[in-house]
């Protein structure tokens, strides 16, 4: 099992080698003064991803759908979601 990407503000940058399906994920919805409001579902897609600079293998979990193998991305942690901005498309 590999592990999960960096929840780093720093860009990196990663080579997406597969797509491995996607998997139902569960979050709480936090009022401003972080009281507990409601839970919410959706879909998360898995992709294997590459780091381009250490060339290492690690999981990338997102609701983004509009990632594909051989795709170049930038990938940063902010406000509890990964930034992903594609260099290429494939």
């Amino acid at each position: 099992m590999y592990p999960l990407v960096k929840k780093s503000g720093r860009t990196r940058e990663y080579e997406v080698i597969d797509c491995q399906g996607s998997e139902n994920a569960q979050v709480k919805i936090y009022s401003h003064d972080f009281k507990e409001v409601s839970i919410g579902n959706y879909v998360k897609n898995k992709f294997l991803v590459r780091d381009t600079e250490l060339n290492e293998l690690f999981i990338l979990k997102t609701k983004n759908s509009q990632i594909f193998k051989g795709d170049i991305l930038e990938i940063f942690f902010m406000n509890g979601e990964y930034q992903i901005n594609k260099i290429n498309n494939q």
